[in-house]
């Protein structure tokens, strides 16, 4: 069971490497409620111990609980608008990226996007090619994909001359 310090920029991939962990059988999605407490660190171990112990009961009834409390508290209306906006702002090789990989920019920018709101696969395809640089219209014909797994295949396929034209 993996780890988490609190950081409301890892909290959805941690909670999906839960997810998938609780999938695994009944007896597993139960079991996590005792095991999940001991792999907080930081300031969720902190928040979560400063519960009263009557509320830890409630939390550790199984996973979904525990996640509901998780998210009320850490993905409140400030992180869904802050990640809503930083997901849109998201570029090719922005600052701090500038060794980014076309298909990392693709991955980054569809997981920012699919956690800020509901985007079908054509608005997601349109926001990526909105974040990268011109040139790549030249090399990905956006109207030729009907699905994000088709344009992901396309962009690793043309990865490194990507990269040779941002550049």
């Amino acid at each position: 069971v993996p780890t988490w310090d609190g950081n409301g920029d890892t909290i959805v991939a941690w909670m999906w490497k839960i997810d998938d962990l609780s999938a695994w059988s009944d007896k597993v999605f139960v079991q996590l409620r005792k095991i999940i407490p001991k792999q907080l660190t930081d300031s969720v171990e902190k928040w979560y111990f400063s519960l009263p112990m009557a509320h830890h009961e409630i939390l550790e009834e199984d996973w979904d609980t525990m996640r509901e409390a998780i998210a009320a508290f850490y993905m409140n209306c400030k992180w869904w608008e802050d990640h809503k906006a930083k997901a849109l702002r998201a570029t090719y090789c922005e600052w701090g990226h500038s060794r980014e990989t076309p298909s990392e920019y693709y991955i980054c920018k569809k997981e920012l996007m699919t956690l800020a709101s509901e985007v079908s696969d054509h608005e997601l395809i349109s926001e990526i090619m909105g974040g990268a640089p011109v040139v790549w219209h030249t090399v990905l014909n956006t109207e030729s994909y009907e699905t994000v797994v088709q344009f992901q295949n396309v962009i690793q396929f043309h990865e490194h001359t990507l990269m040779h034209l941002s550049h």
